[in-house]
């Protein structure tokens, strides 16, 4: 089973506003598949196929996990890896993004601890919102993705990670939640 662990995109105004983004990345002829507003999230470790057993090594390393809720904001539009071979538009984190790396860094301690590899790059938080698939309208994303750029989006309390399955799909994936960590006021 295709799995990971993330926090989901809930805030109907970041949403909203992350649609709006969407829309104006779609609007500028670039060649993108846009993320499903549903399926906003930050990953925070990916787990790739897993048998039961592991799913429930990975569920005792959740259960595991203290945070307490914290807030962040929704910050800007760049892109991964550069400028000359976009792959990824993102969103990032202002507020909070220190308490949502302290998650991360909870949550790599405790998979690693139950024998899972360890991630070889470092935790680097961002929400994807599209997916570039060609260079097609290269000059365009740019300058829509400026125009972007240091916008607000909107705020979010974060109150739970989620172990998610990931199931492809012609029409895109589908995320259905596993187990769900809550934090601990």
């Amino acid at each position: 089973m295709r799995s990971f662990i993330a926090v989901d995109l809930t805030a109907g105004e970041a949403v909203r506003n992350i649609v709006e983004a969407q829309a104006a990345l779609k609007a500028c002829g670039a060649d993108l598949k846009l993320v499903e507003p549903e399926n906003l999230h930050f990953t925070l470790k990916f787990l790739g196929e897993l048998s039961s057993k592991e799913l429930k090594d990975v569920e005792d390393a959740l259960s595991e996990v203290v945070f307490k809720p914290f807030k962040i904001t929704l910050e800007s539009v760049g892109f991964f890896p550069n400028a000359k071979y976009m792959r990824v538009v993102w969103v990032g984190v202002s507020e909070g993004l220190e308490a949502l790396q302290q998650v991360a860094s909870a949550v790599e301690r405790r998979i690693v601890e139950k024998g899972f590899p360890r991630e070889e790059r470092g935790f680097s938080p961002h929400l994807t919102i599209a997916r570039v698939k060609s260079s097609r309208g290269r000059e365009g994303l740019l300058k829509t993705v400026e125009a972007w750029r240091g916008r607000v989006f909107g705020t979010q309390e974060v109150w739970e990670v989620k172990l998610k399955k990931s199931e492809l799909t012609p029409r895109g994936p589908v995320y259905t939640d596993l187990y769900i960590r809550k934090a601990q006021p």
